[in-house]
């Protein structure tokens, strides 16, 4: 790769390229409306970072590889088929080795040694050493605890290549003879979007990846079925796909990174992370949680970027290229989290309620609505001010207040035809803390300057 830094024409979405590869690509997985446009952006990462992943990444002296793993929830008959036909062909395209397990066992993940008929030790890698691995089905390895080992295995698979050995051998053989090697695998995970335990999130592998959580409406996918059926009766174009993976395959680079590439880096992960923070509760605690991991992220997709651009030198627009792209990734991965994860991220918080009821049930206590008798805030208002105080968009607000008031928390009676006055119950002061004063009460961006602070030290360089 050349260290050109000419300007890039460009493609669809918030993928830039010089040659609009992207434009190539996206027409391969087919599936139609905007609601899969990230799943195809973040396979499109995938399938590069794959390629590319011998070319290791140092960054302030930490050892990453081109990687980016994903984590697709998707429910059944919303395209997992489709995207799983680009990937597998894309990869046997290539010459490279792909593999679907069927079985979480140990010793299939990883391998195992064993005698021959002449009593020789041989060894036998498993699925790990493979180039790419697609669970097609993983919702039990998310969410069955009898699953941890293998969890764990997948995880340390995961860690940048070099630094993630992985090791298993019988009592009957010897240490020099057991199974064990630095997996170089690319991991695309799909599992049916159930609610999982906090503690699988901490536990670090979903943390290796990136979960895209998208969520087609009924009319979006009816929408799609018409275009699908009113869209050229071509087939799409593989080849010039194909060319330019090969064109970046195998080469042998050493990335750099320009003075301003190294600023924009540190600039746009505080951008994400604030992203996070500003939601408050489990969501900041969250975002400060990934905030390392997120960083690593944007490097990696940096670096694919150049790459994209036959480029060893990694420039500013790379940096500002790829924070577009996974300034949405992070915002699906937030949705997820808010709507599938149960309990929260806080290590010594033992109480296992939600952090977002709180921050909830205080709206309803800055407005006064401490009783039937105070009930001047109407459902409609209610669910406006979650929409803005959680960051969420306002057809998930329904899901918030139908769980506090399953809680007990809330209690409305109708006004009119058409809306309803809402209050806090007794349950519902006595959990906020009726003596709470408004200074607690501060908006969740005012909270921290910490910040403000990061910005500083930045402009002082």
């Amino acid at each position: 790769m050349t260290n050109s830094t000419k300007g890039s024409k460009g493609g669809k979405g918030s993928i830039n390229t010089s040659s609009n590869i992207y434009d190539e690509f996206e027409p391969l997985i087919q599936l139609f409306g905007k609601s899969y446009d990230p799943i195809k952006r973040a396979v499109f990462y995938n399938l590069i970072g794959s390629v590319i992943k011998d070319n290791k990444i140092i960054f302030n002296n930490k050892l990453l590889d081109t990687r980016i793993n994903l984590f697709i929830p998707l429910k059944s008959g919303y395209g997992k088929g489709d995207i799983k036909h680009v990937i597998k062909k894309t990869i046997k395209s290539l010459n490279m080795s792909y593999y679907e397990p069927t079985s979480l066992h140990h010793e299939q993940l990883i391998g195992k040694t064993r005698r021959d008929n002449k009593g020789n030790q041989m060894i036998i890698k498993g699925h790990l050493s493979n180039d790419f691995l697609v669970f097609e089905e993983s919702t039990d390895l998310f969410t069955d605890d009898d699953k941890k080992e293998n969890r764990n295995y997948i995880k340390i698979a995961l860690d940048p290549i070099g630094n993630n050995e992985v090791s298993k051998r019988n009592v009957d053989i010897s240490k020099r003879k057991g199974v064990k090697y630095c997996p170089e695998c690319t991991i695309t995970f799909f599992f049916h979007p159930v609610r999982i335990n906090n503690m699988t999130l901490k536990q670090g592998l979903l943390r290796r990846g990136l979960i895209i959580y998208v969520n087609p409406t009924d009319d979006e996918r009816m929408l799609a079925l018409i275009d699908s059926n009113n869209s050229p009766n071509t087939k799409p174009n593989w080849s010039k796909w194909i060319n330019f993976l090969n064109g970046i395959n195998n080469k042998n680079v050493s990335w750099n990174f320009s003075k301003n590439a190294e600023k924009a880096i540190v600039e746009n992960i505080v951008k994400i992370v604030k992203m996070g923070n500003i939601k408050g509760g489990n969501i900041s605690r969250y975002s400060f949680m990934m905030s390392f991991t997120l960083k690593d992220f944007l490097i990696k997709m940096s670096c694919i970027q150049a790459a994209i651009h036959n480029r060893s030198t990694v420039e500013e627009s790379d940096v500002d290229n790829a924070f577009k792209d996974l300034e949405v990734f992070w915002n699906l991965q937030l949705e997820y989290v808010i709507n599938k994860v149960k309990g929260n991220f806080n290590y010594e918080d033992n109480d296992d309620e939600d952090p977002w009821v709180k921050d909830c049930l205080n709206i309803l206590l800055q407005n006064g609505c401490t009783s039937t008798k105070t009930d001047n805030m109407m459902i409609k208002g209610f669910k406006s001010d979650i929409s803005k105080q959680l960051g969420v968009k306002e057809r998930m607000t329904q899901t918030y207040y139908s769980r506090l008031k399953d809680k007990g928390y809330i209690d409305s009676k109708q006004v009119g035809k058409h809306d309803s006055s809402i209050w806090l119950t007794d349950k519902g002061n006595q959990y906020i803390g009726a003596d709470e004063t408004l200074a607690t009460l501060q908006p969740l961006n005012e909270k921290s300057s910490i910040f403000g602070k990061i910005k500083e030290k930045i402009n002082r360089g």
